[in-house]
């Protein structure tokens, strides 16, 4: 007799202006085999509401949380800054990641302790390798979503 095991469905989600960079995360959560459901916003303040929404009533939905620095309305330096005051957010990975190379950019992001900042992958294989590496950060959800 064949065994049940439990399927989480891992949610990220993603703030982002750019819809093609949101396709190409998809595509490649995908290519890498991991069973991921990829929410997208394109504004800062859209990114802020929904998640303050979403830490009101836990559990918490989202296993990651990836943002890009330059957003209109609201950029993601502010948008960690508001998201860091959450307690319910404390073990949620926040991972930057943006096309800005600049080093500045990157030191005042780290002030609000993102777990990872990354530059933005320039070809789809570089983006399948990034999205692997999100593997041991996911965090499980508390209540499993499917049973296979």
């Amino acid at each position: 007799m064949p065994r049940s095991r439990v399927l989480h469905l891992h949610k990220i989600f993603l703030a982002d202006d750019s819809s093609a960079d949101g396709l190409l995360m998809r595509m490649a959560f995908a290519d890498a085999l991991l069973i991921v459901e990829v929410v997208q916003v394109f504004s800062g303040v859209e990114a802020c509401a929904t998640l303050l929404n979403a830490a009101q009533t836990p559990p918490f939905p989202y296993s990651m949380i990836v943002l890009d620095l330059n957003m209109p309305k609201m950029t993601g330096i502010e948008l960690l800054e508001k998201l860091n005051v959450l307690p319910i957010l404390a073990d949620i990975p926040k991972i930057v990641l943006t096309s800005s190379t600049n080093p500045r950019d990157q030191e005042r992001a780290m002030v609000h302790h993102p777990t990872l900042y990354l530059t933005k992958p320039y070809d789809y294989h570089g983006m399948i390798s990034l999205v692997k590496g999100f593997i041991p950060m996911l965090k499980v959800p508390e209540t499993p979503t499917a049973t296979a």
